[in-house]
């Protein structure tokens, strides 16, 4: 599940991705900007009128305001929303957006002399259910009214640099860019009972923890995390234990619309 996408939204991605494309921020900026090329590509598709980027709100800035509707672009540590949240969740309708690299390619910059790897493909593929380990984080808003999640899966070409430890200079080596390719998937959660597409449908009740890192794709520490989710939203339920392990049970009607 990663929510169909339509013609028309592909073209919106494409033409927002052109435009940074050929802005001043290009490629030859990589590492450098004051605005990653992935969050200004997402602001562009969300809402290609400029003029309602970046627009004060309070003591705060958003990403978007639109028709009295803010919408936050947040590529990791959506613990770092809490304070916005806490302040104007309860006046605006918040969308919070999380890009999800659903496949990529790597290439290594080197800042000595600029040189560029050519891309390789990661092996590592990325799913709505990644969007679960930073749910976690701002669980307690999930049940708000006001609150809204949109996961935006997209094909992305990832830059590091090689300034890490090691002979290659790889390990912990800092990003220095993502740029989206193309749009994959774009699901929106509005909802209680939309959350319900982040149970996996090949997972079987009752489960364990191991048995969702598998149904799902994600490590073990991640379906620790995306069982709080669960839980804060009524999908599941504790259901004993198997040896030493928690038994957890899809609440009932949790699949339907």
């Amino acid at each position: 599940m990663q929510g169909e996408v339509t013609a028309d939204a592909r073209e919106l991605f494409r033409a927002s991705a052109n435009r940074v494309y050929t802005s001043a921020h290009a490629p030859s900026g990589i590492g450098t900007l004051s605005e990653r090329m992935l969050h200004a590509i997402l602001k562009g598709y969300l809402c290609p009128d400029t003029t309602c980027h970046e627009q004060k709100v309070g003591r705060y800035h958003a990403d978007i305001l639109q028709e009295g509707r803010i919408y936050e672009i947040q590529t990791r540590r959506l613990d770092r929303l809490r304070p916005k949240l806490d302040a104007l969740l309860d006046e605006y309708e918040i969308t919070v957006v999380y890009p999800i690299a659903v496949s990529k390619t790597l290439s290594w910059l080197d800042p000595a002399d600029g040189t560029l790897t050519p891309p390789r493909k990661s092996p590592r593929h990325g799913s709505i259910y990644d969007s679960l380990y930073e749910l976690y984080s701002v669980r307690e808003y999930l049940l708000h009214p006001h609150f809204h999640f949109r996961a935006v899966l997209c094909e992305m070409q990832e830059f590091k640099l090689l300034t890490g430890y090691g002979p290659q200079r790889k390990r912990r080596a800092p990003r220095a860019e993502r740029i989206p390719t193309a749009l994959v998937g774009d699901c929106c959660l509005e909802k209680p009972s939309d959350y319900a597409r982040l149970l996996p449908p090949a997972l079987q009740s009752p489960f364990t923890l191991s048995d969702l890192s598998k149904a799902a794709g994600i490590p073990p520490a991640a379906a620790w995390r995306a069982v709080q989710v669960y839980l804060t939203l009524g999908l599941v339920g504790r259901a004993g234990k198997a040896g030493r392990a928690n038994l957890y049970a899809v609440a009932e009607g949790a699949y339907a619309e």
